[in-house]
């Protein structure tokens, strides 16, 4: 097959971990040094880089908190010159919807959902929400009992914005309290596709029961 030496080139990475986050910084200096070609590259990854991710993960101290994709595209398109592209979300198609935030948090809602009456939407959705994010969950899975969130005792350390989006969340649809409003919710900003559309996933289980997420957690 032919391939013109000028064509213009797309490039999609999917996901910005420990193998994409390697392998990202080469693609930009492949497309600074070709002279030929006009290049882009674009980087698609939801997740938020945490302190755990140092260790082997393309990233420091100051980039904990931040979206992955736009960490490492807004490093490298500006060392070498190249526009800035990245999408701050999972890649997921029509036919196969994203549920989840990922199979982690697959496994913990799994997990934690497992001996809950299925009749306590309530619950189930505190449960998907603050088993979204892993610090948070750790903060709060301790104080879930007879069918309850102990909201009052639980601390959160060291969570990021986003996990105290969740667990606001989470409280509201619970109790009934009101710390995030329906133009918080409209703002992109303060509430990112993903998160949003978690929050969306939690509500229709509150309203709906698991249905709304065609999940048995009873099998």
């Amino acid at each position: 097959m032919r391939y013109s030496a000028t064509a213009p080139v797309k490039i999609i990475v999917l996901g910005a971990g420990g193998t994409g986050g390697y392998l990202i910084p080469h693609l930009y200096r492949i497309a600074f040094s070709d002279e030929n070609r006009d290049y882009r590259i674009i980087i698609c990854d939801g997740d938020i880089v945490e302190r755990k991710n140092l260790i082997r993960q393309n990233f420091i101290e100051q980039d904990i908190g931040r979206n992955k994709a736009s960490v490492l595209a807004e490093r490298y398109a500006g060392a070498f010159g190249i526009e800035c592209e990245y999408i701050p979300e999972y890649i997921e198609s029509e036919e196969n919807p994203m549920t989840y935030i990922n199979e982690k948090h697959r496994t913990r809602f799994t997990l934690a959902a497992k001996n809950v009456h299925r009749e306590n939407y309530a619950l189930l959705s505190a449960l998907y929400l603050l088993t979204a994010d892993p610090r948070l969950w750790s903060c709060c899975k301790h104080h879930i009992n007879n069918g309850c969130v102990f909201f009052e005792n639980i601390r959160l350390n060291n969570c990021t914005e986003r996990a105290y989006t969740l667990y606001c969340a989470a409280k509201d649809l619970t109790l009934g309290t009101k710390h995030i409003t329906v133009s918080d919710l409209s703002d992109a900003d303060l509430v990112p596709p993903m998160l949003f559309r978690t929050i969306c996933n939690a509500m229709a289980i509150r309203r709906f029961g698991l249905a709304a997420i065609k999940e048995n957690c009873h099998d």
